[in-house]
């Protein structure tokens, strides 16, 4: 089962794993190896297979895989409280665009990513899927902490302080899909992420539509809640927005038969 002391044990009250689904088990152990789990036991059967292994007692926890936040933009821990219960479009262009254009940076972007990355892991959390400007320092945060995430590089139809324009999203954001895609065992994906139907052209979501179909693991997510909720979008472009998403994640995550 391995030489000794090279597997650690982390014997929980509960486990709950993933596979199968709707199970509990108690008084089991996790056995890492190598940072990679070898398997969930039987603490008499776990102990008899490495006697000599670490031992982690954790008499009064149960024992989970990590969470994950599937939406996030991380940066914006920064920006709490800068404007509250108000409508999405006066909450958007009256403070929040104006405060990142004279605010934010990669260092701004760095340090609120590094905030959020605590607090998540506090919560449970070990992976995320964001989206923000200056995406390479949310990029160099991960992979300082050992977070894993997927980085969305952001397409809109303003500019920001990384950005002039939709070209020049696209231009540095499929730079950063090319450098980290070639990355081996790499904790970090990148999609492509624009906005949302309101506030990308046509041109935007023809080149998603092409991304996407004609793109090894050509991936992309946007904000659809958002698009419903607000009266600037309509049920017709919300749906075609919906289809065009759906068929990104056909495309990436085909349905099993």
């Amino acid at each position: 089962m391995g030489s000794p002391g090279d597997v650690t044990l982390i014997h929980s009250l509960y486990t709950v794993p993933v596979r199968p689904a709707g199970v509990v088990y108690k008084d089991h152990c996790v056995a890492l190896r190598d940072d990679l789990i070898v398997g969930v036991f039987p603490v008499a059967q776990a102990r008899q297979n490495w006697p000599d292994a670490n031992l982690i007692e954790l008499p009064e926890h149960v024992l989970l895989p990590g969470l994950i936040n599937a939406h996030t933009h991380s940066p914006m821990t920064l920006l709490r409280g800068i404007a509250d219960d108000m409508e999405l479009h006066v909450w958007l262009k009256e403070h929040i665009w104006p405060a990142e254009q004279k605010f934010v940076g990669p260092e701004f972007v760095g340090d609120g990513t590094r905030l959020a990355i605590a607090e998540m892991i506090r919560a449970g959390t070990t992976c995320f899927n964001d989206m923000y400007f200056f995406p390479d320092a949310t990029i160099e945060a991960c992979v300082e902490t050992g977070m894993r995430a997927s980085i969305g590089i952001t397409i809109i139809e303003i500019e920001s302080a990384w950005a002039t324009g939709v070209d020049d999203y696209i231009e540095k954001g499929l730079q950063l899909v090319e450098k980290w895609q070639s990355q081996p065992l790499r904790p970090i994906r990148c999609l492509i992420k624009p906005w949302a139907g309101y506030q990308n052209s046509q041109k935007t979501k023809a080149f998603l539509c092409t991304y996407t179909s004609w793109k090894p693991n050509g991936r992309s997510n946007s904000h659809i809640s958002s698009m419903i909720c607000t009266r600037f979008t309509g049920w017709k472009s919300t749906v075609y927005w919906t289809r065009i998403c759906r068929r990104c994640t056909w495309r990436s995550y085909p349905p099993k038969t």
